[in-house]
This record gives structure tokens, C-alpha cells and sequence, in this order.
């Protein structure tokens, strides 16, 4: 113990709790796979989807194919629902994984996020539904 007696007195730290309410905010740092520079050049940008052309689908870093990005219509207009299609590396089966994001949100963001993602179980830290 010192003679300061501030120093000596016991306090509890307040910690702020950090809110990642943005889509860049989970983004991870991982290396651009070449098929995903192609898919992007080669897809559909229409009126809320995102359609990317056969056997040119972004790819996650496990393989994961991803064939469509959409928005659809949520009753609460401060937020909406993104409808992501994807398929397994090993099945041909088609998936859909449904988030529920911010109505300011672009489904670009949701492209780049899901460009460097690990898995398709990673949307599940941008959606406000989960906990």
C-alpha cells in the first residue's frame, strides 16, 4: 500500500456497453477471392435484389454459393427484411436465410459483409432479430 490514499481507495470502472448497430462495424478483414471479382462484375443490380448470373455466384470463404440478395417488405417501415438464397458447398439444395435490418440499410453493405464472411452463420451477428 502507498500513502495516497486515493490510490489506496477501491473504484468500480463504468463500462460502457459498445452497440454495433452498422453492417461495417462486424465487417472482418479477409483476403478478395478472385470468382467473388467476377461475380460482382457480372450481376444484376435491380430494384431492391440483387441477382448474381449462373455458375458466377459469390462464394463465402467456406464455399457457400450465394445466388440472390433481396429485399422484401416489412410492415414496420424502420426496419426490413433481407432474403439471402444460398446453397451449401456439398448439396445443391437452394436455402433462404431471412435477416431483419434497418430501413437505411443498402443491400451492398450486406454484399461486402457477406464477401468476406466465413459462413452464412455470421449474418446472424448483423441481424437485429437474434440474440
Amino acid at each position: 500500500m502507498c500513502n495516497n490514499i486515493r490510490i489506496n481507495s477501491l473504484s468500480r470502472r463504468q463500462e460502457v456497453p459498445v452497440v454495433k448497430d452498422k453492417i461495417s462495424d462486424w465487417q472482418e478483414e479477409r483476403r478478395t477471392l478472385r470468382i467473388n471479382v467476377i461475380a460482382k462484375a457480372s450481376r444484376k443490380l435491380e430494384d431492391g435484389k440483387i441477382t448474381y448470373a449462373k455458375r458466377k455466384q459469390l462464394h463465402l470463404h467456406n464455399k457457400t454459393r450465394i445466388y440472390e440478395i433481396c429485399e422484401e417488405e416489412h410492415p414496420n417501415r424502420l426496419f426490413k427484411t433481407i432474403a439471402v438464397k444460398f446453397a451449401n458447398y456439398q448439396s445443391q439444395k437452394v436455402q433462404t436465410f431471412r435477416i431483419r435490418r434497418y430501413a437505411a440499410d443498402v443491400l451492398t453493405d450486406v454484399e461486402k459483409f457477406l464477401e468476406h464472411s466465413q459462413s452464412i452463420a455470421q449474418l446472424r451477428n448483423i441481424d437485429l432479430d437474434w440474440k
